[in-house]
């Protein structure tokens, strides 16, 4: 057993190709599958349902929006050859805020995504992916490919809270997952590394990081499984020993969970099992109930801000068992989306969907 502040060092963790991505190896981030998705074959574009599910005022509206993605796109490859730094970022913005706001606020089903080609490999989205000739900062093929996987899926729904059955209670526990969603719609946060997640990716509520797979719980800050170790953690500043967190950005001290009688919690065992054996990155989602002097604070929400390795470990309190726990993000991966920079998140669009529903999650 360490000593108070003594800190028991391990020696450097070497991750495999399956526990975090390693661009040096030639991983391509951003796949995209080579067949259309299955519910694009099944619709009929010279029916009645296509002619009017297309020709509402609403639809025409998404259907401008999504042309005007695709002319962000097309701005970006007739300039490929452009040496203009100024006007590089300005087609960069113009396109950031185009994917955002479908994201977002664009109501779009089958109907709209055949009728504008928007998951032709030649036309929509999957250009800015398998492009060769423009440069695309990360985040934006990131967010392009977030938008993608979802409407691949058939993931149409624009609504934060999707999948989830709301309660009436002001305290929010009892929100749930909608079983007929997770059948639909199924991810699981039993696993190591960030699998379909994309750098920044960011949710209104922490059920929220459940439903996608981020994390596995809807309050704990530490998730895991017996013999397993930790797979995801939540730094929001609310446990009975957050006080003593220490966030650094890339740099972080996380306080596992309280015991009593010289007993570990089962979350702080998870997170032990981690650093002393098991040696599996962990993902990191930062909450926007972190102090408000974190530089790496979200402003609202929480955000995924990558993989980091468990390094170490301090015995604080041997009474309650607490342990704070050394975490460095692990390499090879981009740099986290916080500050106030065009690769941010959330997102404008973000903020300002979560500012209209928020009496529904405070």
């Amino acid at each position: 057993m360490t000593t108070p502040h003594s800190p028991m060092s391990l020696p450097s963790p070497t991750p495999s190709v399956d526990s975090i991505v390693l661009e040096a190896k030639g991983v391509n981030l951003f796949p995209v599958p080579k067949k259309l998705p299955e519910w694009h074959a099944k619709v009929n574009t010279t029916g009645f349902t296509f002619k009017t599910r297309t020709g509402h005022p609403q639809a025409r509206q998404t259907v401008v929006a999504l042309s005007h993605l695709k002319t962000c796109i097309e701005r970006c490859e007739r300039n490929k050859d452009v040496r203009d730094a100024e006007k590089w970022a300005q087609l960069f913005n113009d396109l950031r805020d185009s994917i955002h706001k479908a994201e977002i606020t664009l109501k779009v089903d089958e109907y709209i995504l055949v009728k504008t080609n928007m998951m032709m490999s030649t036309v929509g989205l999957a250009r800015i992916l398998n492009s060769k000739t423009v440069p695309y900062p990360w985040d934006v093929k990131a967010d392009a490919w977030q938008l993608f996987s979802r409407w691949y899926d058939g993931n149409f729904e624009i609504d934060l809270l999707r999948g989830l059955v709301t309660s009436t209670d002001k305290k929010r526990n009892r929100d749930s997952i909608d079983p007929e969603y997770r059948s639909k719609f199924p991810a699981s946060a039993n696993c190591y590394g960030e699998g379909k997640l994309v750098l920044g990716q960011w949710w209104p509520t922490q059920l929220c990081t459940v439903r996608d797979g981020a994390h596995g719980c809807p309050q704990g800050g530490i998730y895991g499984e017996r013999g397993r170790g930790c797979y995801s953690i939540v730094l929001s500043g609310m446990g009975e020993s957050a006080y003593q967190d220490e966030d650094n950005g890339d740099d972080i001290w996380y306080s596992g969970t309280d015991g009593k009688d010289y007993q570990m919690t089962d979350a702080t065992q998870r997170l032990m099992d981690t650093c002393k054996t098991i040696r599996n990155p962990v993902r990191v989602i930062r909450s926007h109930q972190l102090h408000k002097n974190n530089p790496y604070r979200p402003r609202r929400g929480l955000r995924y801000d990558g993989l980091y390795d468990v390094t170490e470990f301090e015995l604080i309190d041997p009474v309650k068992a607490v342990y704070k726990f050394h975490l460095v993000r692990s390499s090879k991966q981009h740099p986290a989306r916080w500050g106030e920079t065009q690769a941010s998140r959330p997102t404008r669009f973000e903020l300002a969907a979560e500012g209209k529903l928020r009496g529904r999650i405070d």
